[in-house]
């Protein structure tokens, strides 16, 4: 999942905290893939990781 996370935060302009995305979404999704995370979930825990 970490790969998949750098990949769609390397297409972003951003900085962000991966790590504390990461266990963002594994504690409230309990996932390991990020295409089974809604998407709009997705954004906002990123939005909150925002460097």
């Amino acid at each position: 999942m970490r790969d998949q996370l750098a990949i769609v935060l390397d297409a972003t302009a951003g900085r962000f905290d991966a790590d504390s995305i990461l266990s963002t979404l594994i504690t409230k999704y309990g996932v390991v893939d990020l295409d089974s995370i809604p998407h709009s979930g997705f954004w906002v825990i990123v939005g909150k990781n925002i460097l």
